[in-house]
């Protein structure tokens, strides 16, 4: 089980700068994965193996502004220096662990320990949650940037994900794509918890 929820992290935390080019709309986007073809209208990764089905004014972040295998969806129109960044969906490694609650759950505490030292205002606040019929843990007030974010770990068969949303609360364009999301046959390796950073201009926080 990964521990890849931290303060200083390169994928969940990850803020992308203005500038970026509009890429059309969504027409079935596969995320750097196989050349398997999405249904029309979502999104999909096939080494994650999840697929969301996304607002008709939101587009996929393009190819080397996150690392491989992780879904970043923003919204149009574009404001501000996060790029109207709307979710991040990426792994979080593997467990031997067979139970999902119980997986999910260790991996949210592994995460909040780093957060316990610095007695944070608002208070990290956890509730359970599931999308795609899998269990997980959602975390409120992480400090994501411009703004508090949301944090979520779940768990589906040996495999963790790890999600962002921006913002102090879930929107109903958020919370409509989060209903959508759902796991699809895996091709390959699962991904790494923490690939190496694409380059090119990005901002960590």
């Amino acid at each position: 089980m990964s521990n890849s929820f931290r303060i200083i992290n390169p994928v969940l935390l990850l803020i992308v700068f203005a500038g970026l080019r509009p890429i059309g709309a969504l027409a079935g986007a596969s995320v750097r994965g196989p050349a398997n073809r999405c249904p029309a209208g979502t999104v999909c990764d096939h080494a994650l193996g999840v697929t969301v089905t996304p607002p008709a004014n939101w587009r996929v972040l393009p190819t080397g502004k996150l690392p491989p295998h992780t879904i970043g969806l923003y919204a149009l129109p574009v404001s501000g220096p996060s790029y109207n960044l709307r979710l991040i969906i990426a792994s979080d490694g593997t467990t031997r662990d067979s139970n999902d609650l119980r997986a999910a759950t260790r991996a949210t505490r592994a995460f909040t320990r780093g957060y316990e030292r610095l007695h944070m205002r608002p208070p990290l606040v956890e509730a359970p949650v599931r999308y795609g019929g899998a269990p997980g843990i959602m975390i409120r007030n992480l400090p994501g940037g411009p703004t508090l974010a949301i944090g979520m770990v779940l768990a589906h068969h040996g495999v963790l994900y790890r999600i962002l949303a921006p913002g102090a609360t879930l929107d109903r364009d958020q919370i409509r794509t989060l209903r959508s999301l759902r796991f699809i046959s895996r091709i390959g390796p699962f991904p790494p918890a923490n690939p190496a950073a694409p380059r090119g201009r990005y901002f960590r926080m």
